[in-house]
């Protein structure tokens, strides 16, 4: 899927609140297997305001995408071109301003968790707009510390 073409329509828009609300993994033996793949399979959500740019992430199908509003032509940008990234299935993003950053450059987190339950986070720095090719401006992705 080509990263300009990332979005929502239709009845995405109205699950998209949904999908980071699926519960406990017991459910799926009420709701049966199938209907457990299918909402994995919608964009997971999440935006955030760092110093007056809001920020979006997107888990869809899989596939963790950021929207930076200031980069062109392609606003989403691909996070596996984050370094340390080995292409797992993500099930669910968030984003925030990274407040713990240690230097005064406006830093983007981002979490995200596996379809295998693990969790990982990168920094991104967003001085300026993202690049739309090469590797990005954020630190390797690492697992969430316990």
């Amino acid at each position: 899927m080509a990263s300009a073409t990332v979005g929502l329509s239709g009845s995405m828009a109205a699950d998209a609140a949904t999908a980071t609300t699926k519960a406990v993994p017991g459910d799926h033996k009420v709701n049966g297997p199938a209907q457990d793949r299918q909402a994995e399979n919608r964009p997971a959500l999440d935006s955030t305001l760092v110093r007056g740019v809001v920020f979006t992430v997107s888990a869809n199908y899989g596939v963790p995408y950021v929207n930076d509003p200031r980069s062109t032509p392609t606003r989403w940008q691909n996070l596996r071109r984050v370094p340390g990234s080995q292409g797992a299935y993500v099930t669910n993003i968030t984003a925030t301003e990274d407040a713990r950053s240690t230097t005064l450059a406006p830093a983007l987190r981002i979490t995200a968790r596996t379809s295998d339950s693990h969790i990982f986070y990168t920094v991104c720095t967003v001085t300026s707009a993202l690049p739309t090719t090469g590797a990005l401006p954020c630190t390797t992705w690492a697992p969430l510390p316990a």
